[in-house]
């Protein structure tokens, strides 16, 4: 019997650690509230909050895959206020 072939999932990385830490400082000082919340589906979403302020990003991850999706959101809000 052959057994079925399984592809190795490919793992999301965080590529520019420096890149990282400054977001997530400035995030910090700057009073952002990053966190991850499940859905019912058993899935992940990130929830990004500012004083009253509360939004909830569209894409979804895997369990293994959610401290990516908080690195791309660090990212993309301290690069919309900086240049980096």
């Amino acid at each position: 019997m052959a057994k079925a072939k399984q592809k190795a999932k490919k793992k999301l990385k965080i590529d520019n650690w420096d890149l990282h830490q400054k977001s997530l400082v400035w995030c910090i000082r700057n009073h952002y509230r990053i966190y991850p919340q499940q859905t019912p589906k058993l899935e992940w979403e990130i929830v990004v909050e500012m004083g009253v302020k509360k939004a909830i990003m569209e894409e979804k991850y895997k369990k293994g895959d959610i401290q990516y999706g908080i690195y791309q959101t660090l990212k993309t809000i301290y690069l919309k206020h900086n240049d980096y």
